[in-house]
């Protein structure tokens, strides 16, 4: 296994229990079972998972760029993080609400797209890994008449 597929699966796992404890959170909140231990820790655990997901899918996202187009990193990079930050503000009213008062409740919607997103890529990836990891089936090449090839 190469560094990159750790990798991968490191960023996945991140990605998987973050978004989990992140809709954990609120449905404790919509129970009303929520205490500010459990909301420190979750906080504190989500900033730890954003402090490793973004250099590592930076890193990633490096790795895939191809050679022919290593001219243009900079600009993939810095589209990369112009998405990204577009996203985090259109999903910025919808997680936070008119009031902030259910902000919690509102973390689930960008956590399930986070565990959507997670499923569906980590899959994709599975299939390119196996289909790059399969042996070529080189077709043979088939010469007739090779008692002529010598002639002319």
């Amino acid at each position: 296994r190469t560094a990159n597929q750790v990798q991968w699966k490191w960023v996945v796992s991140v990605c998987f229990i973050f978004s989990l404890v992140i809709i954990g959170l609120g449905i404790l909140k919509l129970n009303n079972f929520m205490t500010l231990s459990i909301f420190i820790g979750v906080v504190m655990a989500a900033n730890f998972a954003f402090g490793f997901l973004w250099p590592a899918i930076n890193a990633l996202l490096n790795y895939f760029i191809p050679e022919e187009l290593s001219r243009e990193r900079a600009t993939i990079m810095s589209f990369s993080s112009m998405v990204m930050e577009s996203v985090m503000i259109v999903l910025f009213y919808p997680t936070a609400g008119t009031s902030g008062e259910n902000t919690v409740i509102g973390w689930m919607i960008p956590a399930s797209l986070l565990l959507s997103a997670t499923l569906i890529l980590n899959f994709l990836m599975q299939r390119y890994d196996r289909k790059m990891s399969e042996p070529l089936t080189l077709n043979p090449i088939f010469v007739e008449n090779t008692e002529k090839m010598g002639t002319t």
